[in-house]
């Protein structure tokens, strides 16, 4: 190759990336989705955020120097099952962008995980004024085998988005069977649910506190309190009260296959979407909950 034309391919090789940079990255090559993970207590709340990301949803990003309107959706994705083992699944199969869990990390799991809070919430037994339960409260484990065998009268359990039982209490479906309730357990609407137990002082209740929360305050309604601790906007943001639920979303610093499952850019962007107006209204008014806000 004569010298000139060589020295000419040379300054071509050397330019190439810098002309790469300089181009202005489509949108449409960037446009993303947030995957979710979720325990069987996120499920059903996690979607209703995962849901609202649809088109003409958009995100505004920086790449490579360059700010970008992109495409934006999201999916929830779960096993229905406890949050150890949503993220063992998680980390092993590599694909989620995060987890929504339900509850704070256990040490070793904060060494490979980093979670950001979005909402806190709380598990409670729901009786009439009128059941000496009311005045008692019970510890969580009796509370939870209660849920379990249906001992003493009628039992309500709320109904998801797909009109499956929702798991409150951490009460995950045992192998073979598809509830972790007692069989006679009766899932309605979660507002049927709480007029049930006004209405019956023989019945209880396993709802959220988000969504009873305005007949507690009214009285027609009792939240058992737990091991001494009844269900409070203070306990629960303390984390005293037992059955309290703090929802983070979590994301893996060691991803297992090397490349970020969440990258940079997207994070950014859907931590701040979580505290959007729109994801604020979700969280204080969806399926009829108005959940606390961190």
């Amino acid at each position: 190759m004569p010298t000139r034309a060589l020295v000419l391919a040379t300054l071509l090789l050397m330019l190439a990336p810098a002309v790469a940079r300089a181009q202005k990255p489509r949108p449409e090559d960037w446009g993303f989705q947030v995957r979710a993970d979720t325990t069987g207590r996120t499920f059903e709340d996690a979607s209703l955020i995962q849901f609202s990301m649809r088109p003409p949803l958009r995100a505004d990003i920086v790449v490579r120097g360059h700010e970008l309107e992109v495409a934006v959706d999201g999916v929830t994705l779960t096993g229905l099952a406890s949050t150890a083992k949503t993220l063992k699944t998680a980390h092993r199969t590599g694909l989620p962008s995060g987890v929504f869990v339900d509850r704070r990390l256990r040490p070793g799991e904060a060494r490979r995980w980093k979670a950001k809070p979005v909402w806190i919430d709380g598990d409670v037994l729901l009786v009439n004024p009128a059941n000496p339960l009311c005045a008692s409260g019970a510890t969580l484990g009796a509370v939870r085998e209660r849920l379990k065998t249906a001992a003493g009268g009628p039992l309500f359990v709320p109904t998801g988005l797909f009109g499956a039982e929702e798991q409150l209490f951490d009460l995950h479906p045992p192998a073979g069977r598809e509830s972790g309730y007692a069989p006679v357990a009766k899932a309605v609407a979660e507002w049927q649910a709480i007029s049930a137990v006004a209405s019956d002082p023989a019945a209880i209740a396993a709802v959220a506190w988000s969504a009873a929360r305005g007949r507690l305050e009214g009285g027609s309604v009792c939240a058992v309190p737990l091991d001494g601790v009844a269900p409070t906007e203070a306990t629960l943001r303390d984390g005293t009260y037992p059955a309290t639920v703090p929802v983070s979303f979590a994301w893996d610093r060691k991803p297992r296959f090397g490349r970020p499952s969440f990258p940079g850019f997207q994070r950014r962007w859907y931590f701040r979407y979580l505290r959007s107006a729109a994801v604020r209204e979700i969280l204080l008014t969806g399926r009829g909950r108005e959940r606390l806000l961190p």
